[in-house]
């Protein structure tokens, strides 16, 4: 039982690093210009700065509250949760972006 629990900690933990990369490659994406028609975002290097960071103050701003719930609901609540919430977060990062801009357009012609 013990090898299984070491391998979905391992899985998770790939998982984990592999979202981790994927903003910063995705940010590239999201802000070069393409032949494939998906938007290009004007961001400032400061804006993009910004949000690949927002992962590393995740990491600070959480650590402590992270304990705490591992110490009242376990660690496998706390990792089922964390990792459904990446998940959701991650499919929700490209329309929200999108959205965002949009808004900024519209309320940038008025």
């Amino acid at each position: 039982m013990r090898h299984v629990i070491v391998l979905l900690l391992f899985l998770a933990t790939t998982a984990s690093y592999a979202t981790r990369v994927s903003m910063s490659m995705t940010i590239i994406g999201m802000t070069k210009e393409n032949n494939y028609g998906f938007p290009v975002f004007d961001w400032s290097q400061s804006i993009r700065d910004t949000i690949l960071s927002s992962f590393f103050w995740g990491y600070i701003v959480l650590q402590i509250p992270a304990g705490m719930l591992t110490g009242r609901f376990g660690g496998r609540v706390l990792i089922l949760v964390s990792m459904a919430v990446t998940g959701i977060v991650n499919l929700i990062v490209p329309f929200a972006a999108t959205k965002v801009s949009l808004y900024r357009q519209f309320y940038k012609n008025i």
